[in-house]
């Protein structure tokens, strides 16, 4: 079964961001036909069903926590990380914690590098951009997996569980990124009624879409309360900017929003 599942991990976490007009719709994207293991079906150690995401627990917490000034360790540690809980949810694909964690990394790993090759971040932008992508898709699953079983969670989780999302999406859409982890070169072929095949490029989610989501989600997190009890708030690299078009887009879209979930 961990064969299986690695198939149909590895081919969801290396596909496209599927735009979707609504959250529920989004969600539903994050449905895996995988076949959850244990030690009785495969005979394998109860210790691995766990070991793996211990370790990588342990690695993710120590990379947070360690001086920015030794990036180049906390990459190569953030990527032997995803390693361990990508192994982990081979074995416990319905795993939340499992999922979230992965998010963490790619999200975290993306972040560093960024930091990492701010002067030379053309170089970077497209392995910055995947490991974006996996991240966004790994959140999806979690969400999906917590919405499937109905699962409890503190109020901490659920705060830190958006307001991630959240910060993700935010620094894939605005600059320096600028939606790079959103596009796609993927298409879909039509046969027509002449019998003629009919390529179309898929769709790639729009900025607009993309923020939406950012509201979507940090209007979530402000329903929790933070773990240090602290107001929300998103960070921004010293790079950073939001252009007027941007500013634009959010404050368009934050009055939709608004108004349609709250008729003011």
């Amino acid at each position: 079964r961990a064969q299986f599942n690695a198939r149909i991990v590895n081919n969801y976490l290396s596909g496209n961001i599927v735009p979707k007009p609504s959250v529920e719709e989004l969600i539903e994207t994050a449905r895996l036909p995988t076949r959850p293991d244990s030690p009785e079906i495969s005979h394998i150690s109860p210790v691995y069903f766990k070991i793996f995401w211990i370790r990588g627990r342990t690695l993710r917490i120590n990379t947070k926590n360690r001086a920015k000034s030794n990036l180049e360790r906390s990459i190569d540690d953030l990527k032997e990380a995803i390693v361990l809980f990508t192994n982990h949810i081979y074995l416990c694909p319905n795993d939340f914690y499992g999922w979230y964690d992965l998010a963490l990394c790619f999200s975290q790993l993306a972040e560093e590098i960024l930091v990492y090759s701010t002067a030379r971040l053309p170089s970077y932008k497209n392995e910055i951009a995947q490991y974006q992508k996996k991240a966004f898709l790994a959140f999806v699953r979690a969400w999906y997996l917590a919405n499937e079983y109905n699962l409890k969670f503190s109020d901490s989780t659920l705060f830190e569980l958006y307001a991630h999302f959240g910060e993700l999406v935010f620094s894939m859409t605005g600059s320096p990124m600028n939606m790079e982890a959103f596009k796609t070169t993927s298409v879909s072929r039509f046969t027509l009624a002449d019998g003629k095949v009919r390529i179309v490029a898929d769709p790639e989610m729009g900025k607009k879409l993309a923020y939406k989501l950012v509201i979507k989600l940090f209007s979530k997190a402000l329903k929790y309360d933070s773990p240090d009890d602290s107001h929300w708030k998103f960070s921004m690299h010293d790079s950073d900017y939001i252009s007027y078009d941007d500013i634009t887009i959010i404050w368009d879209t934050s009055v939709d929003y608004y108004k349609h979930n709250y008729n003011s």
